[in-house]
């Protein structure tokens, strides 16, 4: 291998390997630009569902949070598979992987809401928000990896 970690050593494939490795660095952030877009209407959403919830209508926080999750877990879904990552997996395939990697997300996202608020006292929507950071960074690495990751790959 060469000082730049690439195992070629002429100058035409150093070049290409570069050209390679920096396109796939700009790929990979235009799907996290895209995917931190979606995060943020998801989570407008997701916060705006669990005041109105606890404020308006006094749902219990645990079952106020469940509820915005389900919501915006098939919203993220729809905006994910059609334009985050322009999936070419049937429904059939990527729809059960959504699934299982949220119900894992909602696990997470409920024991940290029950640990924090309940166990803790700490603000609901503080701990939320530590929950979100969590879960945010789980679905992406699976998103990207296994449920949307592209046939050719």
């Amino acid at each position: 291998m060469n000082r730049l970690g690439s195992p070629y050593n002429s100058a035409s494939t150093r070049l290409y390997w570069c050209a390679f490795q920096t396109l796939s660095v700009m790929l990979l952030t235009h799907k996290l630009t895209k995917y931190s877009l979606v995060g943020l209407l998801g989570a407008a959403v997701f916060y705006l569902t669990l005041w109105l919830l606890v404020e308006c209508f006094n749902v219990p926080v645990l079952l106020a949070t469940s509820g915005a999750f389900v919501l915006v877990t098939l919203q993220n879904y729809l905006l994910h598979y059609v334009w985050t990552f322009a999936s070419d997996h049937a429904h059939h395939t990527a729809l059960p992987r959504f699934a299982l990697m949220n119900v894992a997300g909602f696990g997470l996202n409920w024991g940290v809401m029950y640990l924090g608020v309940t166990q803790l006292g700490w603000n609901y929507l503080l701990v939320q928000t530590l929950a979100v950071a969590g879960v945010i960074t789980w679905n992406f690495v699976l998103s990207n990896g296994w449920i949307f990751r592209p046939h050719s790959e």
